[in-house]
């Protein structure tokens, strides 16, 4: 019953079993030879040793990511670059390298291109975006945008009628998109009664309007970018998109941290026919705020920064407001206030620096006349 019961082994010798001994293997690196005991140290060996570098594609200075991208301007074939890559694929055809920036800059204005670059034991695949509009369209949104700021007045309803007005203007639909990003934008921000926009939107709104301006060279969007950069305490960014511009000049005045006071900069000759433009993009609260920096002396608009202080001021412009007031104060001789402004800025990392220095060059508290 079974192999012990059978008696099988009374009739076979006992052949034995040797003690098995396993045998050591070898893990060999494929790129360079060197052996390993151990599965777990080649991985990290080729890991470190002979990391896979993934093809990398660059056009016109933007190194192109997983994520589609966008292009509103032409570029030129030398403008295009690949690095670890040894071929490549074009819409699923086989491309010289040499020849891929010829390839990429003539495909058509209005295209989506998809590119593969294969390298040593990985591949990369991008997508290429072409948006570029005819001057023609783009000149038409202008037009139509001048005179929508004629109108004097921003509500829902003139923008509604701004796009319908720009529709002949098809390939420039990307520039218009922004340009009404930035309006929406200021429609929610000054809680206008006709838009049902919540006032929280309005970051997200100018956000994109920027991310998609920013790529035109035109002036129209380069005054847009530059209010946008300012009304987020991007100084620098908001002094260089128009040199020149009333936001330009207030920029530099936040740079110099609003010194020395009074001082007036002439307006560039060069953007005359933008002021009244750029007024018009210019929301009610950065009015007030360019207003407070360049007529320092004007107790009525600082009156009007105080009120925003206890009103509806934004996040992002309360330190520029605390900075202004505290200035001013300190021009009027009104040192605790000075200090009391400055204060309120000494946990704002971006003012902080500033408000150390200035409360430091203050005149000593006067414990008595505090307290009176």
């Amino acid at each position: 019953m079974g192999f012990w019961h059978t008696g099988y082994m009374e009739f076979h010798e006992p052949i034995g079993i040797e003690e098995y001994t396993p045998i050591n293997r070898v893990f060999t690196c494929s790129q360079c030879g060197e052996e390993f005991s151990l599965e777990s140290d080649l991985r990290e060996h080729r890991f470190t040793a002979h990391p896979v570098l993934r093809p990398i594609l660059l056009v016109a200075g933007q190194d192109i990511t997983f994520a589609p991208m966008r292009f509103v301007a032409a570029f030129q074939p030398h403008d295009v670059a690949t690095s670890h890559a040894e071929f490549c694929e074009v819409n699923g055809e086989r491309v010289d390298l040499t020849a891929l920036g010829t390839v990429l800059a003539g495909q058509p204005n209005q295209s989506t291109t998809r590119v593969v670059l294969k390298g040593d034991g990985t591949d990369a695949e991008f997508t290429i975006v072409r948006d570029i509009a005819m001057e023609k369209d783009l000149c038409g949104v202008d037009t139509k945008f001048t005179e929508l700021a004629h109108q004097h007045r921003l509500t829902s309803h003139s923008v509604q009628d701004f796009i319908s007005a720009c529709q002949p203007y098809k390939s420039a639909a990307s520039y218009l998109e922004g340009l009404c990003e930035y309006l929406y934008g200021a429609l929610a921000r000054e809680r206008i009664a006709d838009t049902s926009l919540p006032y929280d939107a309005y970051v997200a709104k100018l956000n994109r309007a920027a991310e998609i301006l920013s790529q035109y060279q035109r002036p129209f969007a380069a005054t847009t970018c530059a209010l946008i950069a300012f009304h987020f305490n991007q100084f620098e960014s908001a002094a260089a998109f128009v040199p020149g511009s009333r936001v330009a000049k207030a920029a530099h005045l936040m740079l110099g941290h609003v010194e020395p006071p009074g001082e007036r900069y002439p307006q560039a000759a060069a953007h005359e026919k933008l002021i009244h433009v750029e007024r018009m993009l210019t929301d009610h609260d950065t009015e007030s705020i360019m207003l407070g920096l360049f007529e320092p002396d004007n107790v009525k608009h600082h009156d009007h920064l105080r009120n925003l202080l206890r009103g509806h001021a934004s996040s992002y412009d309360i330190p520029k407001i605390h900075m202004i007031l505290a200035i001013h104060a300190q021009h009027s001789g009104n040192h605790s206030e000075a200090r009391r402004h400055a204060g309120e800025l000494r946990n704002n990392r971006a003012f902080e620096t500033w408000a150390d220095g200035f409360i430091s060059s203050l005149a000593p508290i006067d414990i008595g006349s505090e307290n009176e």
